[in-house]
């Protein structure tokens, strides 16, 4: 059967794309670009080990080159069947097995769709980022609903990987979608997707154009998992910093970071998510600001409590910190710090109350 030029174009797009991403992992930069433009975004070295983001792995050419033929200049790199997705922080792809149920040309397969979150709470009710991956994950065949959920002026990453994939699974099912829209959007992205979410939807996404650009005028029904896969977060405490000594006091500020958050981090301050340590309810300081939710991974958070004395505490003691979240997803961080008397209240030891009230009634007076 003949493939029409618009097919073919479409074709080279992805190609392109895709080669872009190899491009940027053959290039030697290490760093990670997490703002700025488009252009020249840099591939993230590693996962989430220690606590960072879940970061995305590009494609990478089987032959290690991103050679261009004759097409108009357009590189003519093909990905490799066995080429894997970006890494997540939960661990393994972010895509979940193929089953069959393509049809049309070279159909037989299908790409793979998300694995769960797990799904978020959403606490606050509110459309979030974590909540419309859930939605797309649970039900590709409603991505045209879950697209209607990303803001449309938003530039932040991780929406903008959501509107991309939302426009990839209709795209691919032949329900809509702009092929060359999706392919310029996942090469603007890359090395910029951070967030075990944000990094499985990325994946998936260059799963779902892998397949499109072996099978071009292909159209699949897309299915979550059979048996749902593992979970593409990690919920876990990285880290209760109390200062060089390990040791804290009790109404003293520590500082607490967390990361695999399949929720809105949004949502992890409020009393939906409380804190104990050493068994007792921890709660923020008075005063404190509003934590600078942009300034990490969207699955990572670092946050201030003050530290609570525990009711019949024999000091010193080992404190373990628990995070409870919308009692569905409990973390804790056994022997965090260690936790020392708190300072004493009153006169110095040794001086009684009395000796400091007042002159003693025998003082002898004088008279002018």
């Amino acid at each position: 059967m003949a493939i029409s030029l618009g097919v073919r174009i479409s074709g080279l797009l992805v190609a392109g794309a895709l080669a872009v991403g190899t491009a940027a992992a053959c290039g030697g930069g290490g760093g990670e670009e997490r703002s700025g433009g488009s252009a020249g975004t840099r591939v993230s070295g590693g996962g989430s080990g220690g606590g960072g983001s879940g970061g995305t792995d590009s494609p990478k050419s089987s032959d290690g080159s991103g050679s261009e033929g004759s097409g108009g200049g357009m590189p003519t790199w093909r990905p490799s069947d066995e080429e894997g997705s970006g890494n997540v922080s939960g661990g393994g792809n972010g895509s979940g097995g193929n089953d069959s149920g393509g049809t049309g040309p070279g159909g037989g397969d299908r790409p793979g769709w998300l694995r769960p979150g797990p799904r978020s709470p959403n606490t606050d009710t509110r459309a979030d980022a974590a909540t419309v991956y859930d939605d797309l994950a649970a039900n590709p065949q409603g991505c045209k609903n879950a697209a209607g959920k990303v803001p449309g002026d938003s530039e932040a990453v991780e929406w903008r990987v959501l509107r991309a994939l939302a426009a990839a699974c209709q795209a691919v099912q032949g329900e809509g979608g702009d092929w060359s829209a999706v392919t310029a959007e996942y090469a603007a992205l890359q090395g910029r997707v951070t967030g075990c979410k944000s990094s499985a939807a990325y994946a998936v996404l260059g799963d779902v154009l892998r397949f499109h650009q072996r099978n071009p005028s292909a159209t699949v029904r897309l299915a979550p998992p059979s048996g749902g896969g593992g979970a593409v977060c990690d919920f876990r405490i990285v880290s209760v910093d109390v200062g060089g000594d390990g040791k804290a006091k009790p109404h003293e500020t520590i500082t607490i970071t967390v990361a695999g958050m399949y929720f809105d981090k949004r949502e992890l301050p409020g009393g939906a998510s409380p804190v104990t340590i050493a068994g007792a309810a921890a709660y923020e300081p008075d005063g404190a600001e509003e934590p600078d939710f942009d300034a990490e991974p969207p699955d990572q958070l670092t946050f201030q409590v003050e530290v609570p004395a525990p009711e019949g505490a024999v000091y010193p003691l080992s404190a373990t910190v628990t995070i409870d979240h919308a009692r569905e997803g409990t973390v804790t961080l056994p022997d965090a710090f260690t936790l020392v008397a708190p300072d004493s209240v009153g006169p110095s030891p040794g001086v009684s109350p009395s000796a400091v009230a007042s002159p003693s009634p025998s003082a002898p007076t004088t008279t002018p």
